[in-house]
């Protein structure tokens, strides 16, 4: 975006997008965000409690705090809206006050992976669940939507080839697979439905993920050449 001269003038995301966003709101420099993408172990970062959930998330918030310190949303040099939800009332709950790391914790809290967060009598988690692609939050008529979602062509296989066999995946790993597909074919039309509600002009960047899955940490300079080749046909 910095080639095509693109500088947003406003940001909504949430999820795992609503670190990208504060990456590019305090006008991180896009090869420091590649760095910090490419850099960073997430499987470091994930500090388990099986007793309640599965990741506590007390790592992730001393990383989020190292690299953007104690921000407020009144600190950053872009307008930023981070959606979360709470599921006590159901309601939607956009961030643009209180603490920029509180808001991105609350919005990455994946039900029954990540721990919620509690403010005030609600129970914040992962709005991503319900719309992951928020256009409806920005003020401008043109926006650039940005979806990370994985291709619905990707095939769940029972088996795994080793060698010059095939190896049959177990019963929990082969319904995790099927349980990750639902998700996303759930969250594909929460985007295509975000997509179809509003009348602004959108251009959506969706690049073709089908050969990346969820887990592929150790491919993000991958993903990230594919992201650029993409956003750069995209936008010209």
């Amino acid at each position: 975006m910095n080639e095509l001269w693109y500088k947003p003038i406003e940001i909504a995301w949430t999820s795992m997008w609503a670190i990208i966003g504060t990456c590019i709101a305090t006008w991180m420099d896009v090869s420091e965000v590649e760095k910090l993408a490419c850099d960073t172990s997430i499987m470091w970062l994930l500090d388990t409690n099986l007793l309640q959930w599965l990741v506590w998330g007390k790592k992730i918030m001393s990383f989020l705090e190292s690299t953007f310190w104690d921000i407020s949303f009144s600190d950053l040099k872009i307008p930023l809206k981070i959606v979360a939800a709470d599921i006590t009332s159901g309601e939607k709950v956009i961030f643009s006050s209180w603490s920029v790391l509180e808001a991105i914790r609350a919005s990455i809290s994946i039900p029954t992976i990540f721990s919620p967060v509690e403010r005030d009598g609600e129970t914040l988690v992962d709005w991503g669940i319900i719309e992951n692609l928020p256009v409806q939050e920005i003020e401008c008529n043109e926006v650039v939507a940005v979806s990370s979602m994985f291709q619905k062509t990707q095939v769940i296989k029972k088996s795994r080839k080793i060698l010059w066999f095939d190896i049959p995946y177990s019963f929990f790993s082969y319904n995790k697979k099927i349980l990750q597909k639902t998700i996303l074919t759930m969250m594909l039309q929460n985007e295509n439905l975000s997509l179809n509600l509003t009348d602004k002009k959108i251009t959506v960047i969706r690049p073709d993920m089908t050969w990346f899955w969820f887990y592929d940490f150790d491919k993000a300079q991958d993903i990230i050449d594919l992201w650029y080749e993409e956003a750069k046909n995209r936008l010209q």
